[in-house]
């Protein structure tokens, strides 16, 4: 299981937001949404 995976599926969870995530990470959404997708 790839931990970093799971916090962003924790933080999207938390925020309800993807764009927030990718704000909050400064990387962007369309990495987040490939994240939350593999989890």
């Amino acid at each position: 299981m790839d931990l970093s995976a799971l916090q962003i599926f924790v933080e999207v969870m938390i925020q309800k937001s993807f764009a927030a995530v990718a704000r909050d990470r400064n990387i962007d959404p369309s990495s987040v949404t490939k994240r939350y997708r593999t989890t």
